[in-house]
């Protein structure tokens, strides 16, 4: 049986600690999806993106049992809020 977790690429080692950190930290994690899923599209994170991260990873631990994200229209919604 394959396992649930499959590497598209070999990666280096520096790679493979990023992978393994990024699962722990949510901050983290989004600025090195970024570029896969917005490749033109440069990340610049600011102070409301490290307060959503925060939010969320409190979510994640739950220490916040409910949170609501408003954020203005076109503002990538879907993409900040993947957890």
């Amino acid at each position: 049986m394959m396992s649930t977790l499959m590497l598209v690429r070999d990666l280096s080692p520096l790679e493979e600690l990023d992978a393994y950190e990024a699962r722990f930290d949510f901050k983290l994690f989004v600025r090195l999806a970024w570029p896969v899923l917005e490749p033109a599209t440069p990340f610049v994170f600011g102070w409301h993106l490290d307060a959503i991260a925060d939010h969320l990873t409190a979510v994640a631990a739950g220490d916040i049992k409910r949170l609501l994200v408003n954020m203005p229209p076109r503002q990538r919604v879907i993409l900040n809020d993947c957890s």
